[in-house]
């Protein structure tokens, strides 16, 4: 599975590449902590996170899906 991006401003949208996926989609800062800084639920493989929340400065964004009955967890790659 991958997890793709397709839109940052105030809200970042991540669509997957499974067929049917279910579950929280999160955002993490790796730079601050591991702990999400938000999460969405994934609706059509979609999810929409605000990061109007983040301060600003640099951050290291990563995605992450904890897995479902039918998909292993991802972590994305570091957004830039």
């Amino acid at each position: 599975m991958r997890l793709y991006v397709f839109q940052v401003n105030e809200k970042a949208t991540f669509r997957t590449s499974m067929i049917i996926a279910a579950g929280q989609v999160s955002l993490v800062d790796t730079a601050a902590s591991s702990t999400p800084v938000a999460s969405a639920p994934l609706s059509n493989n979609v999810a929409t996170i605000s990061v109007s929340t983040l301060s600003a400065g640099t951050h290291n964004l990563v995605v992450t899906f904890g897995g479902d009955s039918q998909n292993a967890a991802v972590t994305s790659t570091p957004l830039r």
